[in-house]
């Protein structure tokens, strides 16, 4: 599964990824932990209830309006982001 998002002004300032309907199955329960794999290192994520994919603010990704990301599904509980194109 690969799931392609453009971030909007309000996902760059507070740095989460909203995770549409249709993808939302795929993703683990609301508030479980599990883990984003980018450049090398793993960063522990969770889906609030408003299907909000948080990151943290540790993170070496460039949150910017408009930069697209892409999460891909390797198990149930490690997913990858990789920024594939920015604004």
């Amino acid at each position: 599964m690969k799931y392609v998002r453009t971030l909007t002004s309000s996902e760059a300032s507070a740095h989460f990824v909203l995770i549409g309907y249709l993808y939302r199955d795929e993703f683990p329960p609301m508030d479980k932990k599990f883990k984003v794999k980018h450049s090398n290192r793993e960063y522990e994520a969770r889906i609030d209830y408003k299907n909000r994919m948080w990151l943290g603010r540790t993170n070496t990704l460039d949150w910017k309006r408009g930069s697209v990301f892409q999460l891909e599904k390797h198990s149930t509980e490690l997913f990858s982001i990789h920024q594939v194109m920015m604004p």
